[in-house]
């Protein structure tokens, strides 16, 4: 098998029958050997039964139903444990990534890049959206050891090698746009003019649910929340030295008479705060350790179908 397209699907039945067919215009002339692997994520629409009309029409259509829905991070995980390609593609099914990208990212591949990223230049969201997307790459590069190129998404072609490294890491909380960074291999993007969201599709990944892969990213690749916890109580106990030396001078030293039922409210307060947002960050590092000893698979499929 020359090539495997992995696309996982969540209620995206309006969609994925004109997804097959974009990507029939472009793989068919290429002349090679591919299989077209669609991962349906607990839908509770249509879209199990048109996938199943496709691979009737089509046994290159191929598709691994999940038992419920597990995440799109999972998903991708699950279609790239079930591909056979020397090269990968991963894309969304919602038509925002375009199959005629296809060619690009295979050019690039060809040149000898192990890894090639579609990187949006310009997002058809809510304000609200785009900021929070633009934040989240630069506090996730600011923190971690590992880089991922700003709205670098899961669009991306993959070589076999890093396909089967992704498949050794056995970790629950996953995020593939900083595992195959973390991989290594040689890594480029590619400019990609992302079209808006179709009008009759609806917005899959919800505020929770970005924020919850926000969070995974953040603490699945960086000790920096943790450290900082130790630099805080570092300037907590510099603060609170210099502070009683000022009150002790002033008690021995002076007649000003030593008030602050403000000052010591305002500080109790603060730095209460301070204890119970570093237990949070502890406690989110805790579940993670917590979920890893379960060892619980990451996922359970319902039915394969046409492997």
């Amino acid at each position: 098998m020359d090539l495997s397209i992995v696309s996982p699907v969540y209620n995206e039945g309006e969609n994925v029958k004109r997804l097959y067919a974009g990507l029939m215009e472009v793989l068919l002339p290429l002349g090679i050997s591919f299989e077209i692997v669609f991962v349906d994520d607990g839908s509770q629409d249509e879209s199990l039964k048109i996938l199943k009309k496709l691979h009737d029409e089509d046994p290159r259509v191929k598709i691994v139903s999940l038992s419920r829905n597990f995440g799109l991070q999972v998903a991708l995980s699950a279609g790239l444990d079930a591909t056979q390609g020397k090269i990968v593609i991963t894309m969304d099914s919602d038509l925002q990534d375009e199959p005629s990208y296809i060619l690009k990212l295979i050019e690039k591949w060809k040149e000898g890049y192990e890894c090639v990223y579609a990187i949006r230049q310009k997002r058809h969201e809510t304000f609200l959206r785009t900021f929070f997307f633009e934040s989240f790459y630069k506090v996730f590069n600011y923190l971690s050891e590992v880089k991922i190129p700003a709205n670098a998404g899961d669009f991306c072609l993959m070589d076999r090698k890093i396909v089967d490294a992704l498949k050794l890491l056995p970790e629950r909380k996953r995020f593939i746009r900083g595992l195959r960074m973390w991989v290594g291999c040689r890594h480029t993007g590619i400019p990609q003019d992302r079209p808006a969201r179709p009008k009759e599709t609806s917005i899959k990944q919800g505020f929770k649910k970005l924020f919850n892969m926000g969070f995974d990213g953040v603490f699945s690749f960086s000790y920096v929340p943790l450290r900082l916890a130790i630099v805080m109580g570092i300037l907590s106990s510099i603060f609170g030295f210099i502070l009683g030396l000022k009150v002790l001078y002033e008690k021995f030293f002076t007649t000003k008479p030593i008030v602050g039922w403000t000052s010591l409210m305002v500080t109790i307060i603060f730095f209460s705060g301070i204890i119970l947002l570093f237990l949070g960050i502890i406690g989110e590092y805790l579940c993670r350790i917590y979920d890893e000893t379960k060892a619980r698979p990451l996922y359970f499929v319902k039915e394969k179908i046409g492997f």
